[in-house]
């Protein structure tokens, strides 16, 4: 299975392969102040699982879109970690 997603103005597209080697909730200050809630919920792929196409901006490990705003992904070393949901 492969999974597409983008940015909102669609500058910035990104795909996974496969299914993610781990899911889960965060609940730290970070997460609740990035989406506004009281959790997040992430899946993590294996970083030759992801594709990514557009110019990205990174904050704080945090990659979003320069024209939009957009939060995308965290990009680690070895695995991307993507909102669901």
């Amino acid at each position: 299975m492969t999974r597409t997603g983008s940015c909102l103005c669609g500058q910035v597209r990104y795909s996974l392969d496969g299914e993610p080697f781990l899911t889960g909730v965060c609940h730290c200050a970070d997460c609740r102040k990035e989406s506004g809630s009281a959790f997040t919920f992430y899946g993590k792929w294996p970083i030759d699982a992801f594709r990514c196409s557009g110019q990205l901006k990174t904050s704080h490990g945090r990659s979003f879109c320069p024209d939009c705003g957009s939060r995308l992904f965290n990009l680690h070393e070895t695995d991307v970690e993507i909102r669901l949901g």
